[in-house]
């Protein structure tokens, strides 16, 4: 696969999750792009209870490896992603540099890291708006990163308007920074 078609692919993708999920997962493949040379690929995205059921019973009563662990999976309904990567071949690949990666999904208010939740999982990365209240309580540079990417803009406009990506991250900030007596940045 090469670089246009996992674009297209992670465009397709997005569209799928919830429309406040949308932005923060298009931020997040704009930053991992940003920070790795391998290009970014979401392999997974909205699921259905039905799709959930079969890869559960993967590996427990249908052949292949276990690949999920649970049947109440952010992935239905839009909430979480799996993000691998493609190498310079356009081949997949899961080795990449994964503490980076963390790095990247822990500066983007309101997305958690499937690791840092259950030391496994590494491609998997989930909405918590609580984590958006979380963010704002411990500010970081993240609005500069945030901002220095929409001046950036890179030949994403397929995504939505950086504008709109970043108007969403300035709501959760101008919903919740009351509560920690925060400034706008």
């Amino acid at each position: 696969m090469d670089a246009q078609a996992a674009k297209a692919r992670n465009i397709e993708r997005i569209k799928t999750l919830l429309p406040e999920v949308q932005p923060l997962i298009t931020l997040l493949i704009a930053k991992l792009d940003e920070v790795f040379s391998e290009i970014p690929l979401i392999t997974d995205a909205n699921r259905t209870l039905e799709e959930q059921k079969k890869l559960y019973a993967q590996g427990r009563t249908a052949p292949g490896p276990v690949v999920t662990w649970t049947l109440d999976s952010k992935h239905i309904g839009g909430r979480a992603v799996d993000i691998a990567f493609l190498d310079s071949k356009g081949q997949l690949t899961y080795s990449v540099d994964w503490e980076r990666f963390g790095f990247v999904v822990r500066s983007i208010p309101g997305l958690e890291w499937g690791f840092d939740l259950w030391k496994i999982d590494k491609p998997h990365v989930q909405f918590n708006p609580d984590k958006a209240v979380q963010h704002f309580a411990q500010p970081t540079l993240d609005w500069f990163l945030a901002e220095k990417l929409l001046v950036k803009e890179k030949d994403l406009e397929s995504f939505p308007k950086w504008g709109e990506v970043l108007q969403v991250i300035k709501n959760y900030h101008d919903k919740y920074s009351h509560l920690f007596l925060l400034s706008s940045p």
